[in-house]
């Protein structure tokens, strides 16, 4: 070998040297596929017959429901981060009721809990086969959320006059803190 081949075989070796020490690319912690538009509000599954709502708790904390935003939320959530001038929404977020806080009356004479806690994410995943969503709260420590979306109910409850899906939309497990719920499943619900 001549003097300029060992060289370059130098070269070559130290710049791969160089490239195992070079740290990893850090994982994007937000990001959804533009196909899956599972914009909307999915609240825990009630019995049309009985009227009964199913509940899915830890301690004194109901989960009252799931927000999704709509596709260009998220792009812009996942581009410019929160909004400072609306630090408590986030386009994917959680929100619980304090069942231990006074009851208040809205203004059609439903009642609701007067303090409730939003979970924003720390990461999330969104595609037409599986959300996951991992947050923390100072009142309930971690949150995380993986579920499985059915998009056809999606598509036939915003086309229908009720605007909410006929059975569960959304199924999956919740974990706040220590509770580990399974099986929790939710109807979407495109909001008043």
């Amino acid at each position: 070998m001549t003097g300029t081949t060992i060289k370059s075989y130098a070269a070559l070796a130290l710049t791969l040297a160089l490239l195992s020490f070079a740290p990893a690319q850090a994982a994007q912690p937000f990001t959804h596929d533009k196909k899956a538009d599972l914009q909307g509000y999915y609240v825990p599954d009630w019995n049309v017959q009985t009227g009964v709502t199913t509940s899915y708790r830890a301690g004194h904390f109901v989960l009252a429901h799931i927000a999704i935003g709509s596709p260009a939320e998220l792009k812009k959530y996942e581009t410019s981060g929160p909004d400072a001038d609306t630090p408590n929404y986030a386009p994917f977020m959680l929100q619980f009721d304090d069942t231990s806080s006074k009851k208040g009356e809205n203004e059609l004479g439903q009642t609701y809990y007067e303090i409730t806690e939003r979970v924003l994410p720390d990461a999330y995943t969104i595609s037409a086969k599986s959300v996951t969503f991992e947050g923390t709260s100072a009142k309930l420590g971690p949150v995380t959320f993986t579920a499985k979306p059915d998009l056809k109910k999606i598509k036939a409850a915003r086309a229908s006059i009720a605007h909410i899906s006929d059975g569960p939309a959304l199924v999956g497990t919740l974990t706040i803190g220590d509770t580990v719920i399974e099986d929790v499943k939710l109807m979407w619900y495109g909001g008043e």
